[in-house]
């Protein structure tokens, strides 16, 4: 077993053992039409080309609010954790893996930056297909980015789904983009940062700040193996917003 391999068991202890099988995705090539797998970033079409205007760019996306059943299974959780359940009801694959790789590119608009990432994976907790039980590589596109344009850093985020850090263990609640080998996140939930056994949102990510609600890895395996998923419920749609600096002129702000 891998070194690797070990450090991701540990962040699950208890967790079902699964062994290395060829790998999925391996070595996807970037794709720049799977930017539009992410509808919300349909609203940066107002901004400015990457070239020009704001070199830090950040694109408002509210938690998801529900309508629920009064019997609905999830209501027994925190609120605090209930995106998990929503967001594995939503994925096609769920899973604890490190971020191997990433490389940003252009969405085809020429106004936001995504990255494609190679994830290591160390535990495969729910699947809709089988087959993907004992993955080892899976390809990911992050809605956030940061790239070099134009001789100048420029900044993309998703208010909840900041960019990754290659290293990183994260849970992750992936969508598969058009059957293929590529996948996108949840918009139920960002991927969560495993540190310490515990899990962390991404964003604020303050120097020792606080876990989700104590939860554990572990914990959320429990979580995640347990859900009931049922037709989804009424849901009123987040509004993505585009953050913006009011104007100050000469004379301070008008």
């Amino acid at each position: 077993m891998t070194p690797l391999r070990r450090r991701g068991l540990a962040l699950v202890a208890g967790a079902m053992v699964v062994l290395p099988l060829p790998a999925h995705g391996e070595d996807a090539a970037v794709r720049p039409k799977d930017a539009k797998a992410y509808k919300l970033l349909d609203a940066t079409k107002r901004l400015p080309r990457l070239d020009r205007g704001d070199a830090d760019r950040v694109l408002g996306f509210p938690r998801p609010v529900h309508a629920r059943r009064l019997d609905d299974p999830v209501l027994e959780e925190p609120e605090v954790r209930r995106p998990i359940v929503d967001a594995t009801c939503d994925a096609d694959l769920v899973l604890v893996a490190r971020v191997a790789s990433a490389t940003a590119f252009q969405h085809p608009n020429g106004r936001w930056i995504l990255t494609s990432h190679d994830l290591d994976v160390t535990h495969v907790a729910r699947a809709k297909d089988r087959r993907l039980r004992d993955v080892s590589r899976v390809h990911y596109v992050h809605p956030s980015g940061r790239d070099t344009i134009a001789g100048r850093t420029v900044t993309a985020t998703v208010e909840r789904y900041p960019a990754l850090v290659e290293g990183d263990d994260l849970l992750f609640f992936l969508v598969r983009i058009d059957k293929g080998p590529t996948y996108r996140a949840s918009l139920e939930s960002p991927p969560l940062a495993v540190r310490g056994g515990l899990l962390y949102e991404l964003a604020p990510r303050p120097p020792g700040g606080p876990s989700i609600d104590g939860t554990s890895a572990r914990e959320a395996l429990r979580i995640v193996n347990n859900a009931v998923c049922r037709p989804a419920p009424d849901q009123r749609a987040p509004e993505p917003f585009i953050h913006t600096t009011p104007f100050e002129g000469p004379g301070g702000p008008p």
